[in-house]
């Protein structure tokens, strides 16, 4: 089959279709029969993916970001590496990569209000205000604030990634619910608006990087 990942290749995964949390992997091997990765880590202490659940994998490849859906058939051990055997897929579906891959995260950003779909005298646009983002693709962000903001609301966002600053136009269009540990802020999925190739390659080579770093770690080849 196509498009298939290659051995060595770092990939995300997760294990069903309610969680939302991906987790960095590399594939061990492919086979005629099965796609074989490396259980992925979280804190040095494997992810347990159940022998017979299902599970969603994502990788990269310079034209696009591919994904499939799998089951886990066997569950190894390779000296000290433990190993998850994936069934091979029915189909690998195509979608482009800038838009799709998103990386959990913790950044400090500021953000300016720069349309507000209703009147609030509260808020005054064009001054910053501090936020923090929980995550970052290619198209947005999930942006979590004190500010209690509409859809439709439209903001400036400095964010710095490795050495560049940059200044990203973004619009609010959904509102997330939170959990006990942010009961007082609110978080909103901002997508980016008239972004430029290059700024959009730049947050994918950062979203990218960061998790080839992240893999490193857990494989204790990265202090």
């Amino acid at each position: 089959m196509d498009k298939l990942p290659q051995v060595g290749q770092l990939i995300q995964v997760k294990r069903d279709f309610t969680e939302a949390k991906w987790y960095p992997s590399r594939v061990e091997d492919v086979s005629n029969t099965y796609i074989s990765i490396a259980a992925p880590l979280e804190g040095g202490v494997v992810v347990p993916f159940s022998s017979g659940s299902k599970v969603r994998v994502q990788f990269e490849q310079p034209d696009a970001l591919y994904s499939f859906v799998s089951t886990v058939v066997f569950r190894r051990s390779v000296e000290t590496l433990r190993i998850y055997d994936l069934a091979l897929p029915d189909e690998v579906s195509r979608s482009q990569r800038r838009q799709l891959f998103r990386l959990s995260i913790v950044l400090p950003v500021e953000y300016a209000i720069t349309f507000l779909p209703e009147e609030n005298l509260t808020i005054v646009p064009g001054i910053y205000e501090k936020a923090i983002i929980r995550d970052i693709s290619g198209g947005g962000v999930r942006l979590v604030t004190d500010l209690q903001l509409p859809k439709s609301t439209k903001m400036n966002i400095k964010l710095l990634l490795e050495e560049s600053d940059l200044t990203l136009t973004g619009e609010i269009v959904n509102i997330h619910e939170q959990g006990d540990q942010e009961k007082e802020r609110y978080s909103y999925g901002v997508k980016f608006v008239d972004l430029d190739y290059n700024t959009q390659d730049q947050i994918v080579s950062f979203i990218f990087e960061e998790q080839r770093r992240r893999r490193r770690r857990e494989l204790g080849k990265e202090s």
